[in-house]
């Protein structure tokens, strides 16, 4: 379940950051002018007061590819998948007012990458959607030839669907001839992630047959649909300042607060037979069960935080800037529904009497999720515009983020196991039903932690008249860790009522309780990386930018392109 919550939540402030290719083709240190107020040096919130600093009027529309970043829109095979994006800022003529405003739509389905093992190995692999048969010649009794044809079919599929929705509206204001603006910024933000994974969604058959009479001898079906599915809304206010601390220096401040309601769901569905005997008509060796689950948590919470910054003019064309900033998020839910079912048969023929066991068992209960959330960032960069319209800068950023869920899950269950021998003998003490009952609480908590150091370098230089070329790289040390313990914290021994056919009650308490307390899985990685990029930005006009990324000559239909309307 962690993976579903961290999505809808840590997606809800994606919207509030778009990427322009400047800034991607530059390890984010050269701005272009959304960044500058839609992320700027942390890039960990708006600042709608530097709205102010951007001249004249920007669009932003599907062309500037700023909701991924990834489309490729050369590429006539590609799947389409990307979203729609409109935009822009504006500063009001005559005034120092700026204001700016971004509506985003994305909708993926990302598939599963799937494997189906067998003999040998992997037999059939592929993403979404995987089938594979295989059979096996077996020589049972070891006289040189084969007796039996084991059969197996398996498949399974497993995909994720997401889809983001936000709208955010922004303004700055600089009343004193701009050594003093402010800025404020709402947003509304709707995010759903339903998930379909292969290990909920798959089917099997097994069949065994006797080569000598061609009778088959065993069989088994198997099959399972599963869903996760969440949703999440977000509003969010915002609010940033910046002014002017003497000649040479500027301070910024900013702070973003969110409010979070949502709800998780997950059901599961799995039937399946197996029969000992199927090639012998009116013989009994068959076992079937269906199995269901089925929960919803409503959530709610909050987020904020905010941080702080100072630029500095070293000396004409050279500037340094400095930032740090910490934003924290808790967000808690408890179950609406929560249910777990069992049900199985099975019939054995005894000479002349069909034996039944029938099983139910059903769970009920609480399930509460509570997830806290803290990211801190911090750092410092120089940019220098020299001669001939090279800008070069160097950055050392922190970064550090902590996630800590906690799952407590309440159950109760009750099991029937019902016998009959088939003799219809009244008072029968061989018959008899057995009722259990039995309850605990456990609680799961997975903490990470990701810590990133790095050193980025950008830089953008003129090639020709009206393009420039941008490289970038960002080396770093990535420290992660994550640690799931399992606790019971509660729970009742299993009793057992059984009433026999003659009336004969019998009761036992299990003892003692047989628990998997104090489960610990941990692991640590740490790595050093170094992510390069590149682009090209071209004038072409006044009124319009293009800038490219994931240019090879080989291989054209992967270009990136991003197109901007100035005015």
């Amino acid at each position: 379940m962690r993976t579903l919550v961290a999505v809808l939540i840590l997606a809800a402030v994606a919207f509030s950051q778009p990427e322009t290719f400047r800034w991607m083709s530059t390890s984010g240190l050269i701005y272009d002018d959304l960044d500058l107020w839609a992320g700027g040096l942390l890039h960990m919130q708006p600042l709608p007061d530097r709205l102010v600093e951007v001249e004249g009027y920007r669009l932003y529309t599907g062309l500037a590819n700023l909701s991924t970043g990834d489309d490729t829109a050369l590429d006539e095979e590609g799947d389409g998948e990307g979203g729609f994006l409109i935009g822009g800022s504006a500063l009001l003529p005559g005034s120092e007012v700026g204001l700016g405003a971004i509506t985003d739509f994305f909708d993926r389905r990302i598939f599963e990458e799937i494997e189906l093992t067998g003999p040998g190995g992997v037999l059939a692999s592929g993403e979404g959607q995987v089938e594979a048969s295989w059979s096996e010649f077996v020589d049972e009794d070891g006289d040189g030839a084969f007796d039996t044809r084991h059969t197996e079919h398996h498949s399974a599929s497993g995909w994720e669907d997401s889809t983001q929705t936000s709208a955010g509206v922004f303004a700055g204001w600089a009343p004193g001839a701009r050594s003093l603006s402010i800025g404020l910024g709402a947003a509304l933000v709707k995010n759903s992630v339903s998930e379909m994974p292969s290990s909920m969604n798959y089917s099997m058959s097994v069949s065994d047959t006797n080569l000598v009479t061609g009778t088959p001898t065993y069989a088994m079906d198997l099959s399972s649909e599963g869903e996760n599915a969440g949703d999440a809304s977000v509003i969010v206010a915002m609010l940033s300042g910046s002014g002017a601390m003497g000649d040479y220096m500027i301070g910024r401040g900013m702070f973003m607060f969110q409010s979070v309601s949502g709800e998780q769901t997950h059901t599961l569905s799995e039937e399946g037979q197996e029969d000992g005997a199927p090639g012998q008509p009116g013989v009994y060796d068959l076992l079937s069960w269906q199995r269901s689950e089925d929960y919803s948590v409503d959530l709610s919470g909050s987020a904020f935080g905010g941080g702080a910054g100072l630029d500095y003019t070293l000396a004409d064309n050279w500037l340094l800037e400095l930032g740090g900033g910490y934003y924290t998020s808790s967000v808690d839910g408890t179950t609406n529904t929560f249910s777990s079912e069992l049900d199985s048969l099975y019939q054995l023929t005894q000479g002349s009497l069909l034996e039944t066991t029938s099983i139910a068992i059903d769970g009920s209960g609480d399930l509460s999720t509570v997830m806290d959330e803290t990211h801190v960032r911090g750092g410092a960069k120089v940019t220098a515009s020299l001669a001939d319209g090279l800008i070069v800068s160097l950055g050392a950023f922190y970064d550090s983020q902590t996630s800590t869920e906690t799952n407590t899950m309440e159950l109760a269950y009750t099991g029937n196991m019902t016998f009959d021998d088939g003799d219809t003998e009244y008072a029968d003490p061989d018959d008899y039903t057995a009722t259990t009952s039995w309850s605990q609480t456990e609680e799961e908590k997975v903490t990470s932690s990701t810590t990133r150091i790095s050193l980025p370098v950008g830089l953008e230089l003129p090639v020709i008249h009206r393009l420039v070329a941008r490289l970038g790289a960002d080396p770093a040390f990535v420290w992660e860790e994550e640690t799931t313990t399992n606790t019971l914290l509660d729970a009742s021994p299993a009793v057992t009522e059984v009433v026999y056919g003659d009336g004969t009650i019998d009761e036992y308490v299990d003892s003692p309780w047989i628990t998997y307390d104090g489960t610990l899985v941990s692991s640590e990685d740490s790595r050093t990386e170094i992510p390069f990029s590149y682009g090209l930005g071209f004038a072409a006009t006044e009124n319009l930018q293009v800038d490219l990324m994931g240019m090879g000559l080989g291989y054209i239909d992967q270009w990136r392109i991003s197109a901007t309307l100035l005015f």
